[in-house]
């Protein structure tokens, strides 16, 4: 990859009860979504519990390569 990183748009998702919650937001309220998915990006949530949490490339210039995601 030359020139930056390679994803132009993401969001999260999380899974609670069997459906799917397509825009959580943070414990700020901002919607979890971004452009760029840099090293240590962090979203700070209130307490839940999820059955699932998705990370969704919405666009990419190329091929992402995500090493790592976590939830803590």
């Amino acid at each position: 990859m030359e020139g930056g990183a390679p994803t132009t748009a993401y969001h999260v998702e999380i899974k609670q009860n069997g459906a799917w919650n397509k825009a959580p937001k943070d414990a700020s309220g901002t919607q979890i979504q971004g452009t760029i998915i840099g090293q240590r990006q962090l979203w700070q949530l209130n307490p839940t519990t999820a059955d699932a949490v998705a990370l969704v490339i919405d666009a990419a210039k190329e091929t992402p390569a995500i090493a790592e995601f976590g939830l803590y």
